[in-house]
């Protein structure tokens, strides 16, 4: 994974193995969440959209459950979004009337395929191998974000010891293209 832009409140990433999909945006806090966890959940609950004829339908739910079937594909959904909702409410059982609960469920990416959210117990070989590379990346992303983090304030602590004078100079130099 190859993070674009961190803000305050959001995270823009690339699938490294699928670099011609744009950027995906994810909440900052899920986005961490799921880093400390392993489970992404959408912090609110939107409508979900279920119009094929509007729109292109290119995230695919898959539910597991050992005992029902195996693993079973839903519907397809216009955004990642109401996808991982839908996914999350298999396993509540708020997707059925009569209330029954899946075992787990994942969101799939027609386009790239690429499994890119997995929740509760899902068994899927390939499913785990995209999840586990997606964290591979993030964690790799993460700790050279971290490294450079502590290179500037180090390197801002050195300048913040010298004179307000020297301070001038260093920043002088660095416009002019030094590099400290």
């Amino acid at each position: 994974m190859d993070i674009t832009q961190v803000t305050e409140d959001q995270v823009w990433f690339t699938i490294i193995n699928v670099p011609e999909n744009p950027p995906t945006v994810v909440d900052r806090t899920s986005f961490e969440r799921y880093l400390d966890t392993g489970h992404y959940s959408l912090v609110e609950d939107t409508e979900i959209i279920r119009n094929p004829g509007r729109r292109t339908s290119r995230y695919e739910v898959i539910v597991y459950h050992p005992f029902e079937n195996g693993f079973d594909e839903k519907l397809d959904y216009p955004t990642l979004e109401e996808a991982a909702i839908v996914a999350q409410k298999y396993l509540d059982g708020s997707m059925k009337p009569d209330g029954f609960a899946y075992d787990g469920a994942a969101v799939y990416d027609l386009q790239s395929k690429m499994y890119l959210r997995v929740y509760g117990n899902f068994p899927d070989k390939t499913a785990q191998e995209h999840i586990n590379a997606w964290k591979e990346g993030m964690n790799l992303q993460m700790e050279l974000e971290v490294e450079e983090t502590q290179r500037v304030l180090e390197k801002q602590a050195v300048i913040n010891g010298l004179s307000e004078q020297e301070q001038t100079t260093v920043r002088a130099m660095e416009t002019a293209g030094f590099i400290f």
